[in-house]
């Protein structure tokens, strides 16, 4: 009776698990935007819908942000996002850095094999970094 039980229940994890869609196949993985030639972001999107960022900014890189991610329609939703501690002197300097959304969308403009267009910024499909230990320069 128990194995039975424990069947039904990992039967019904797995049967929970959320599948994919195409879209979202295409999207897994690590794409960089270069928006400076002294700074890049890379985004990496996990198959769980887990997501995190890099900041490569000068000599620094750090950890920038971390979440949750789906695709709805046209539009790739960033939920549950946490960022790195902004210590109080920068905040009162750039209340935006502080401030940032903890939910927001996306709308694709172009999903390639090697290219990912989004709201205008184009990404290109990068090696996965290591997930940096390091404090935000901006960080107490």
């Amino acid at each position: 009776m128990v194995a039975r039980s424990l069947a039904f229940v990992v039967f019904g994890c797995l049967a929970s698990c959320e599948k994919l869609s195409s879209v979202e196949e295409k999207l897994v993985g690590s794409w960089e935007a270069r928006v400076a030639s002294d700074s890049s972001t890379i985004f990496t999107f996990e198959p769980n819908h887990t997501d995190w960022a890099v900041v490569h900014f000068h000599e620094d890189t750090w950890l920038d942000g971390t979440g949750r991610w789906h695709v709805q329609g046209s539009e790739i939703v960033y939920d549950d996002v946490k960022y790195p501690e902004v210590a109080a002197e920068v905040a009162a300097n750039d209340p935006s850095l502080a401030n940032r959304p903890h939910h927001y969308t996306a709308t694709f403009d172009l999903i390639g094999a090697d290219t990912l267009k989004l709201d205008g910024i184009t990404l290109k499909r990068t090696k996965r970094p290591s997930k940096p230990s390091n404090p935000a320069p901006f960080s107490p």
